[in-house]
Parts: structure tokens; C-alpha cells; sequence
């Protein structure tokens, strides 16, 4: 098993202070995250190594005991069947946004290293049961986050959604029952983020279609679109076309990754021709049509 040094990974010095440490996270972050590196595996790897030695060095009790671990490496090297010296070195509350229990990627992210020192598998694997449900949620809901009630083996557990939660993220509760009032183990719950009539989300980013009358399409004006948090004004300019494409920035998906922006909002207008004219509307239209022909010759 390969040694961590989380102080390399991060840059930074082994007397570093706790808010150089955080800036370093930050920094890191935010240059290897996945959105700003789409379909990058070594970037992503990266990420996942940043991550895990902010879990451990961000938090001072995580950092005491890695501390303690490095300078009895050998010693833990060797240990055997008879125990392992390091035996309740337990992972504390996550410091980071993103902890194993809310990850990113969904599933386990951290190393065999992390999950020997600091996980809780190495206890007696029958002891704390691994079960699994999903939880269906709307857009909504991912974009305004909050709290969910769910029912589990006959008992209500409360779930606490991030605003910009993932699809297929894993969320982890904590000593859930399993089939009997013995069996205390840990519930995996992956979010499964339903359709929505309008939006469709890519990433962080949201698209729709807004429908736009020929008028405000020709002259501009302003169309106000549903949203999730209420009525969006949406600026039309003079001689809009149709599917032309508007980039709303930060109004899509929220984040609340250090360092990271909103997702952006991509509006396609959808010009609607005017129906049923009434014979007078003709006329103008004929008009129209008449003098367009004459400056364009």
C-alpha cells in the first residue's frame, strides 16, 4: 500500500497553518475540478487526491493523527494478524465540501491509504451492514436543496440536500436499521434527479426553450420565463432569430464548491408566427412584405 504525503500533494509546508492549507485546497480545486475539465482522467485523479488530503489536513484532529502515523510509518508497515497499532484512529467529521458521505463523483473517492487509517472498515464488516435505496427528487429540488423525509425498513430518516446535488450522487446516513432491530448499519442512498418539462440540465448548466412572438423577436423587448425561484426577465434584442441561443451566466445550477461559479443558463428562443390574421392584419402584412421588397432593390 502507497504512503500519502497529503503536505506534497497539497504544496505546502508540514508547519503549515490551517488557513494556508485551506487557500491551497482552494487553489488546487479549482484548477483540477471536473467541470473545468471535462472527460480528463489525470485531472480528475487529481481532484480525488486533492480532495482526500484536505479531508485529512484540513480538519486539526484528522491532521493530529496523520501526523502521529507518519513518523510510525515503518511501524504500521509491519504490523500483523495479532492487531493494528493504529486501532481507533476513526475518520472525524469531514472539514471539506466534499466528504465521503456527500461525494462528488457518487461511491467511495478516497485511497486504500485514507480507508485504513481513517475509515471505519476496518472493524468487523458484519457488524455495520452496507445497505442501499434511492431517493427521487425533482430539478427543483436539486437546484434549491433542503430537506427530505424518507422511509427506510418501516422508520423516517431526514436527508439533507446541497442546492446543485448530482444525479447519481451518493448520500450516506448514518446507523439506519436494517431487518432486524440488531442489524445498525450504514444506508447508501443515490439520488435519482427526475425529468423536468423545461429545463435540462448538463452539468451545472440549464437549457430550455422560451417561446418569443414574432414582434418582440423583430423589435425586442422582454419575456419573463418560470423559473425555479421565480419569475426571470429575459432581454430580447432587436432582430432576434429563431433557436438563436442566450447565455444567461451563474443563473443555472448552483455550486457551493470553493471557488467555483454557478452554472450558466442557455435560453433558445422558439419565434412564434402570428395565427389566424384577421383581414385588416393581412393588409399590413402586405404592406410590409411591399415595402421591404422596395429597399431591398
Amino acid at each position: 500500500m502507497e504512503y500519502k504525503d497529503y503536505y506534497k500533494i497539497l504544496g505546502v509546508d508540514k508547519k503549515a497553518s490551517q488557513e494556508e492549507i485551506k487557500k491551497a485546497y482552494h487553489k488546487l480545486a479549482r484548477q483540477y475540478h471536473p467541470d473545468l475539465n471535462p472527460d480528463n482522467k489525470k485531472a480528475e485523479e487529481r481532484f480525488k487526491e486533492v480532495n482526500e488530503a484536505f479531508e485529512v489536513l484540513g480538519d486539526p484532529e484528522n491532521r493530529k493523527k496523520y501526523d502521529t502515523l507518519g513518523a510510525n510509518w515503518q511501524q504500521y508497515q509491519q504490523f500483523n494478524s495479532q492487531g493494528n497499532p493504529f486501532e481507533g484512529f476513526a475518520y472525524s467529521t469531514s472539514s471539506g465540501p466534499f466528504s465521503k458521505e456527500d461525494s462528488f463523483f457518487g461511491g467511495d473517492v478516497f485511497s486504500d491509504f485514507f480507508q485504513s487509517f481513517f475509515g471505519q472498515e476496518r472493524g468487523n464488516p458484519q457488524s455495520r451492514p452496507e445497505m442501499r435505496a434511492s431517493l427521487s427528487i425533482t430539478l427543483e429540488d436539486a437546484y434549491k436543496g433542503g430537506q427530505k423525509v424518507i422511509t427506510y425498513k418501516g422508520k423516517q430518516y431526514k436527508v439533507n440536500l446541497r442546492p446543485g446535488i448530482r444525479q447519481d450522487q451518493i448520500l450516506v446516513i448514518k446507523n439506519v436499521t436494517g431487518d432486524t432491530p440488531n442489524q445498525i448499519g450504514d444506508l447508501k442512498l443515490k439520488i435519482k434527479i427526475l425529468p423536468h418539462n423545461l429545463f435540462e440540465r448538463n452539468g451545472n448548466d440549464l437549457h430550455c426553450e422560451l417561446p418569443v412572438d414574432l414582434y418582440t423577436a423583430v423589435l425586442g423587448g422582454e419575456v419573463y420565463l418560470d423559473f425555479f425561484d421565480g419569475k426571470l426577465k429575459i432581454p430580447i434584442a432587436p432582430g432576434s432569430q429563431n433557436a438563436q441561443s442566450l447565455r444567461l451566466r451563474g443563473k443555472g445550477m448552483p455550486t457551493s464548491e470553493a471557488g467555483l461559479p454557478n452554472g450558466n443558463l442557455f435560453v433558445k428562443l422558439k419565434v412564434e408566427l402570428p395565427k389566424n390574421l384577421s383581414p385588416e392584419e393581412k393588409i399590413l402584412w402586405e404592406q410590409l412584405r411591399d415595402l421591404r421588397t422596395k429597399v431591398q432593390v
